[in-house]
């Protein structure tokens, strides 16, 4: 906060016509949280100091930048499981032993290059339904997709539009896994909380929009993170050039 400060008075950013965008990132949290868990008293610690951190930072731009032509919003890019060993009948789920030469997993996706498969002679499709079956029956799964069955899955399959969403075009992999609420993706020989499931809880993240002309409201409704982009280009005029994923939220621009 202190690098993003110097940095913001040396660009003197806030001080010009144009608007300017600061992004500032703060990793600490994150390292906290898997390390002692969302449960412990060394995040509750670190949150309060987070707080002021905040607070310093904010009253001390304000020495250069008046509140008045300052919008501050804040969020977080992922929640976090607390450690399934709190709870009982929980667990970690590790698919890591199902890798091979050309297959990778990580966080419920097993990634390989199925051209180099297919070459090898071995039919993809009948390879991911295989391992598929496999994984189903391991437990604290909830889940399990192959490409056909992901592409086949109707709009209405929240489970199954997450690994949708998640999966980039032109993207190798043979299965998508989802874990039930509770257990996460992690080696059984790993003491941490984690994150980067379907979970609800790994997903739920606040968006807190502070600033001039914004009242004292909570808004409960469903919202995403990628609406904060155009939410912001909605306030300052700014016409985006391609489609975004987002929407301008209602009650931030018209001031609902």
């Amino acid at each position: 906060l202190a690098f993003a400060l110097e940095g913001s008075r040396t660009l003197r950013l806030g001080q010009r016509p144009s608007p300017d965008l600061l992004l500032v990132s703060l990793s600490a949290t994150d390292a906290v949280g898997h390390r002692y868990g969302p449960d412990s008293r060394e995040i509750h610690d670190q949150v309060l100091r987070l707080d002021r951190w905040l607070g310093w930072f904010l009253d001390s731009l304000a020495t250069k930048v008046p509140r008045s032509r300052t919008l501050v919003v804040l969020t977080a890019d992922h929640g976090v499981q607390s450690y399934p060993e709190r709870v009982p009948g929980k667990g970690r789920v590790w698919l890591g032993d199902l890798e091979r030469r050309g297959w990778q997993f990580g966080s419920g996706l097993i990634s390989a290059d199925t051209a180099a498969i297919a070459a090898s002679g071995v039919r993809v499709d009948s390879l991911a339904t295989a391992l598929s079956g496999e994984v189903s029956r391991r437990r604290g799964i909830a889940r399990v997709f192959t490409p056909a069955t992901l592409a086949a899955a109707p709009p209405s399959d929240t489970l199954a539009m997450l690994w949708r969403n998640s999966i980039p075009p032109g993207h190798g992999w043979l299965i998508a896994a989802a874990i039930e609420p509770g257990f996460v993706w992690s080696p059984h020989d790993v003491s941490s909380a984690e994150h980067g499931s379907t979970a609800p809880l790994d997903l739920t993240v606040p968006i807190v929009f502070a600033g001039p002309g914004i009242g004292n409201a909570v808004i409960s409704r469903r919202v995403r993170t990628v609406d904060i982009a155009p939410t912001l280009a909605e306030l300052l005029g700014v016409r985006p050039r391609e489609r975004l994923d987002g929407e301008p939220l209602g009650e931030i621009v018209t001031g609902r």
